[in-house]
């Protein structure tokens, strides 16, 4: 039985009073360690916070970006040493063990969902929502290579005490995909159903209550309310509401993170008149003033963006005009700014992060489009260690290759690339197979080899079997069969 609860777990769940206050000394310590690239500790800390204030969904998606940091760095399962600095012996405590686990794996599926099981034990249902989508998505990428009807059934019942029944019904729905004959399936979805509804509509609540449906429809407006004077989007004037009191908060306490980033946060969202602008100075004052790195990362994205769009418009109307020498000029110096600018952004965030090879990416397409092909090739060579960035960086440290001349690396670096596709990046494998079809061309010509002639001929006429039109794909079969002709 899975769900075996003994009834002084439900009494402590029941009982368990929070220390927010206490958590937060936690929480911004982790901040700070997570900014310095110590991962681990930060991990730690952010458990020891929530283990104080479990319902913080903020400091659950900021020990999230952490786990997703380490993860990229290449994370480690938590070992039995790790788990005595943060284990305890009541029902949250347990919850946080769980969660510090799956984020020091978060790919996977079965950590994931004791996690959430033991949301459902704490009676920590404000987690579920935050949770919930994350752990179904794992499962899912799981389950597609080898679908399992008795999986699919445990999660249903994981996420459906955990009260998460949108996920629960998915799982159930997969099951019945397995197995469309199994009546007893066919019941629990229904009652799934009834209970979703009776969630979303917050029936459980009022039902039995003297004025529960009139209390019901209060309760709803009041929401609507708090939503609007809490939401960048919020209708009747919610916007202005929310704006004001995050600069009445940032104002009293400039120092504080949590009203930095919120009053930041909603000037970026609204985006009128000067509202980037203010965005950026909040950001510098508050980086300033606490040191904390993340918000001058906030003040640099936006001014790429800005220039980013001011090149954007440049290219725009240069494509109106291809001709015109002024909107060439207009548009070589909008790119040259944002280049220079993404450049000293990245280099610094690389010198911060060394670990993080996403940065490192990002440097590498940089110093690429600025023509420093060796200081590209050391970027893309650290960032292709990462799985996720392996297929572009390679591609990219092919081209890096190319560009020096150095086709017989350049060639073995696509041939790579080309290896490690999957068909989430389909799309790249005709751009890569046309590079790798140039640095052959160009090696046969240097080594007088008409095996990569013919090589190249091969992946010439693969391309045209697949896209007749692509790129200048039908001049360059004339030009590889008279190389193949000149060199057999």
């Amino acid at each position: 039985m899975i769900f075996g609860w003994r009834k002084d777990e439900t009494a402590a769940a029941a009982a368990f009073e929070p220390q927010p206050d206490k958590a937060r000394k936690f929480f911004e310590h982790a901040r700070t360690v997570g900014e310095a690239d110590q991962l681990e500790y930060s991990l730690q800390l952010w458990a020891n916070g929530l283990k104080l204030d479990p319902a913080n969904l903020e400091a659950h998606e900021g020990m999230y970006q952490v786990a997703c940091k380490y993860h990229g760095a290449g994370s480690t399962p938590a070992s039995g040493k790790d788990l005595r600095e943060i284990e305890g012996p009541g029902p949250v405590d347990k919850m946080v063990v769980a969660e510090y686990c799956w984020m020091r794996d978060l790919n996977n599926a079965t950590l994931a969902l004791k996690f959430l099981q033991q949301v459902g034990k704490a009676q920590q249902f404000a987690v579920s929502p935050w949770i919930a989508p994350k752990a179904l998505n794992i499962l899912r990428g799981v389950m597609k290579a080898k679908p399992q009807k008795k999986v699919w059934l445990q999660a249903m019942e994981i996420f459906q005490a955990a009260q998460a029944f949108d996920e629960a019904f998915a799982c159930g729905g997969e099951a019945q995909r397995l197995d469309p004959a199994d009546s007893n399936l066919e019941h629990t979805m229904r009652q799934l159903t009834a209970a979703r509804a009776i969630k979303q509509g917050g029936y459980e609540k009022t039902f039995g209550q003297a004025g529960g449906f009139r209390n019901q429809v209060r309760d709803s407006e009041r929401q609507r309310q708090l939503e609007a004077a809490n939401s960048i989007s919020g209708a009747g004037g919610g916007t202005e509401t929310a704006m004001e009191k995050a600069r009445q908060d940032y104002e009293a306490n400039p120092a504080s993170p949590d009203t930095i980033n919120r009053y930041a946060t909603l000037l970026r969202k609204r985006g009128q008149g000067d509202d980037e602008a203010k965005a950026i100075e909040v950001y510098m004052a508050g980086y300033k003033a606490i040191n904390e790195y993340r918000f001058k990362m906030g003040a640099d994205d936006l001014r790429i963006a800005a220039l980013r769009r001011a090149e954007r418009t440049a290219r725009e109307q240069l494509d109106q005009a291809p001709d015109n020498p002024a909107l060439q000029a207009a548009h070589d110096k909008a790119r040259t700014a944002l280049l220079d600018l993404e450049g000293e952004v990245f280099r610094e965030r690389v010198t911060k992060y060394p670990t993080n090879r996403e940065f490192k990416a990002d440097l590498g397409r940089i110093e690429y489009e600025l023509g420093r092909y060796e200081d590209a090739m050391a970027a893309f060579q650290s960032a292709k260690d990462d799985p996720k960035l392996r297929v572009n960086s390679a591609w990219m440290l092919g081209r890096c290759f190319a560009k020096e001349g150095w086709h017989s690396e350049a060639a073995s670096e696509f041939k790579e690339a080309l290896a490690a596709i999957d068909s989430t990046q389909a799309d790249k494998e005709l751009e890569i197979r046309y590079d790798l079809m140039l640095s052959l061309m160009e090696l046969a010509r240097a080594e007088k080899s008409s095996a990569h002639a013919k090589e190249a001929a091969e992946i010439c006429s693969a391309i045209i079997r697949k896209n007749i039109g692509f790129k200048d794909v039908r001049a360059r079969r004339k030009e590889v069969d008279e190389l193949v002709r000149t060199l057999g």
